[in-house]
C-alpha cells in the first residue's frame, strides 16, 4: 500500500500539485509517509499484544479480512476522494494499521514456529525469500495495472488479493500458539498426554 503514497497525496490535493515545485511534491509525499508510519506503528503493537491471546491464525484472518474491506472501500472511493478527503485518508491509513496488526507481523512469526528445529533457520530463510519475491512481483504488477486502469481498480485488485490471502490462511495455516518449539518439548507434551 505504500506504493500509492505519492498518488494519494496528488489525489487528495485535488490535482493542484501540478502547480507545485518538485520540492513541494516531495515534502507532501514525505509528510504523508510519516503520518502513515505513525498510524501503522500501533498495528505492530496491537499484533504483539494479541498474538498469544487470539492466536496467529485468527490475527492473520482478521487482518486480511480488514484489508480486503478497506481496499475495496478505498478503491470505490478513489474516483471522488476529494469529496471526503478525511475519510479517504483515514481508510488509507487503516490499511497500514491492519496490515501490520495482521499479515505483516504474523508472516514473520509463523515460519519461526512451524518448521522442525533441525531445519527451522533454513526454512525461515526460504520463507522470507519467497515473501520478498512475492513483494517484488506484486510491486512490478502494480505500475502497469495502475497506468492502465487507475487507482480505484488497482486498489480493488488489492482487495481481491487480500481476500485470497484470507481464504488461503483459512485453508492452509494451522494455529501454532501454545505448541512446543523444540522436539524435546513435543515429546514431553506427548508423555503428558499419555
Amino acid at each position: 500500500n505504500g506504493l500509492f503514497n505519492a498518488t494519494v497525496v496528488h489525489i487528495l490535493g485535488g490535482g493542484h500539485q501540478d502547480d507545485f515545485s518538485p520540492y513541494e511534491k516531495l515534502i507532501g509525499t514525505v509528510t504523508m509517509s510519516l503520518v502513515l508510519a505513525f498510524v501503522a506503528l500501533p498495528g505492530y503493537l496491537v499484533a504483539i499484544l494479541l498474538l498469544d491471546r487470539v492466536g496467529r491464525r485468527a490475527l492473520m484472518l482478521f487482518g486480511f479480512g480488514a484489508l480486503s474491506v478497506l481496499y475495496f472501500s478505498i478503491g470505490l472511493m478513489a474516483k471522488h476522494p476529494v469529496r471526503s478527503p478525511g475519510l479517504f485518508m483515514a481508510l488509507y491509513g487503516l490499511s497500514f494499521f491492519f496490515s501490520n496488526a495482521g499479515p505483516n507481523t504474523v508472516t514473520f512469526v509463523l515460519p519461526s514456529e512451524v518448521f522442525p528445529t533441525q531445519v527451522r533457520a533454513t526454512c525461515h530463510g526460504i520463507s522470507a525469500a519467497a515473501g520478498k519475491l512475492g513483494a517484488v512481483a506484486g510491486g512490478l504488477m502494480m505500475k502497469p495495472l495502475f497506468d492502465d486502469h487507475g487507482l480505484g481498480v488497482t486498489l480493488c485488485v488489492c482487495g481481491v488479493v487480500a481476500f485470497a490471502g484470507m481464504l488461503l490462511t483459512g485453508l492452509l495455516v494451522d494455529e501454532t500458539s501454545g505448541k512446543p518449539l523444540t522436539e524435546e518439548d513435543f515429546e514431553e507434551e506427548l508423555r503428558a498426554l499419555s
